[in-house]
């Protein structure tokens, strides 16, 4: 026996009165997509963010929590436009909060950003990378 599902007749214009109803001038607080990984030397934190200038983002360390925060700004001329009538955009402010391990060189760390892409590079250091240790020819010394 095949099951139908029984869906209303016009979908499509229980969507327009709520895209008709919502307040054209609303900003939305979003959050973009972020990555994170470490490599053998650091600590790497990549962050998405079209359509932000980089003037527009803030980077700033605050004891051991690294805080990327800024705003995407709406693109909108309403000069030019008789009215809005559909939008999915994300714009507004945004702010993301990483909690950073200890063995990160915080007078170390950088960012660039191209192409809509932030990377904050957090160097590991150098008291926390993996080192080689020789072994001696001669007594054993043992602490009493």
């Amino acid at each position: 026996m095949t099951r139908l599902a029984i869906r209303p007749a016009f979908p499509f214009s229980s969507e327009l009165d709520r895209l008709f109803s919502e307040s054209p001038s609303r900003k939305y607080n979003w959050s973009p997509s972020v990555d994170t990984h470490e490599a053998k030397e650091a600590f790497v934190v990549t962050m998405e963010l079209p359509g932000v200038s980089s003037e527009d983002v803030s980077i700033r360390l605050d004891d051991d929590t690294l805080t990327i925060s800024g705003e995407k700004k709406e693109v909108f001329d309403k000069s030019e436009s008789k009215g809005r009538y559909h939008f999915e955009r994300s714009f507004g402010s945004f702010s993301r909060s990483f909690r950073l391990p200890k063995t990160v060189d915080s007078e170390a760390i950088n960012a660039s950003y191209k192409e809509g892409v932030l990377a904050v590079t957090l160097p590991k250091s150098e008291a926390s990378l993996p080192r080689e240790i020789s072994v001696n020819e001669g007594s054993v010394e043992t602490t009493n």
